[in-house]
């Protein structure tokens, strides 16, 4: 149980910085 939570909260915060990264580039162009 708690290790399913974990792999959730992983992905959304992988997501979180790759969505960051990818706006902070577009945002330098």
């Amino acid at each position: 149980y708690s290790c399913s939570l974990l792999r959730q909260g992983m992905k959304r915060i992988c997501l979180t910085v790759m969505n960051a990264e990818s706006v902070g580039k577009d945002s330098d162009k």
